[in-house]
């Protein structure tokens, strides 16, 4: 079911033609034009229609002075890890003027996304058709995960993590026992690096995914968790923490989407004078 139409919104990336009628049916309710940036896909299989599917929808588009076509769009990455490069943007590019062609219409954008997409505009060989890019990862933590790289002249710390440390105690670096599935249905295995200094913190998997946390005290070592705890190795750390004492992490892209939509989760967010 759609929802009602924001009051603020101008543009929607859309790859149903049933939906596209929705908006249409709402955007004449509320006396408004709506924009279309019509989700073609290239080949990394996540959102998007193959362009042989698309050209009758397109013709049910211009017919409705309720819904503009203001462009098309891709997404590569996200999904299958497919990668930017001249060829699949290039077929995106051969598209919009194929369209503009066959139809007479401007279609001023033409838009591709996300942050893996950056390297292609640096070395000068994303194709100049392509005038929008939409980027989330590489604003907000400075990173582009596919390439594993940090971008320049960006911060890494402008989300921090933090959790009240509720246990400290030495123990065996190996569980005692008979080892069989944990609460997720994986069976975990242990080195043994004899007796060690864990801290454990009111954190856990229900609250955000562990492989997109990074300690900001560099000896910490995490060491495993379960729903509503993770352990932490502080045998190596040079400051003596207590009980009650808060660790920080910075966060990935895998933490910062999982811990932004926690419920468990308080979130504050600082201005910070420049």
């Amino acid at each position: 079911m759609l929802r009602p139409l924001p009051k603020k919104t101008d543009c929607s990336l859309n790859s149903e033609f049933r939906t596209i009628r929705r908006l249409t049916e709402e955007s004449q309710r509320l006396g408004r034009q709506h924009g279309i940036i019509l989700m073609i896909d290239v080949g990394d299989l996540r959102e998007g229609i193959m362009y042989t599917h698309a050209l009758r929808g397109i013709k049910r588009i211009l017919s409705s002075k309720h819904i503009h076509l203001l462009g098309i769009g891709t997404n590569v990455g996200c999904y299958g890890g497919v990668l930017p490069t001249e060829k699949n943007m290039g077929m995106l590019a051969d598209i919009a003027q194929d369209i503009r062609k066959r139809f007479s219409i401007p279609l001023p954008v033409v838009s591709v996304g996300g942050t893996n997409c950056l390297p292609l505009i640096q070395s000068g060989h994303m194709p100049p058709q392509i005038n929008q890019i939409r980027i989330g990862e590489g604003i907000l933590l400075g990173r582009n995960s596919c390439y594993n790289t940090i971008l320049n002249n960006t911060y890494q710390d402008a989300f921090t993590l933090s959790a009240e440390i509720v246990e400290i105690k030495d123990k065996p670096s190996r569980p005692i026992g008979s080892i069989g599935k944990d609460a997720f249905g994986n069976k975990p295995s242990f080195k043994n690096r004899g007796v060690r200094r864990r801290a454990l913190i009111a954190l856990g998997k229900q609250d955000v995914r562990l492989s997109g946390l990074i300690p900001a005290d560099k000896s910490i070592k995490i060491v495993g968790g379960s729903s509503d705890y993770f352990i932490l190795d502080i045998s190596d750390c040079e400051k003596e923490y207590n009980l009650g004492d808060e660790i920080a992490f910075h966060l990935l892209y895998p933490g910062l989407l999982s811990v932004s939509s926690s419920p468990y989760v308080t979130q504050a967010f600082k201005e910070d004078a420049l």
